[in-house]
């Protein structure tokens, strides 16, 4: 069965996860990170919209690709 994720419960789930990341990440970095999750977060229509999770996960991979390819 699918339950519903509200926005406010998938918000919940991002700052769980934005604090792992928060542990790991250089500061400039992790600002990046949580200001992007703010934006989309205007976007989302249910909490399955929320970035978290594997959608961070890929957001940190791209950040640091980005980063290797533009020295």
């Amino acid at each position: 069965m699918n339950q519903e994720l509200s926005v406010e419960r998938g918000i919940e789930i991002q700052n769980e996860h934005l604090q792992k990341w928060k542990t790991i990440l250089k500061e400039e970095v992790y600002r990046e990170l949580a200001l992007w999750t703010i934006e989309t977060n205007l976007e989302a229509i249910n909490g399955y919209d929320i970035r978290r999770g594997s959608d961070l996960s890929t957001w940190v991979q791209n950040y640091s690709i980005d980063k290797i390819n533009s020295h």
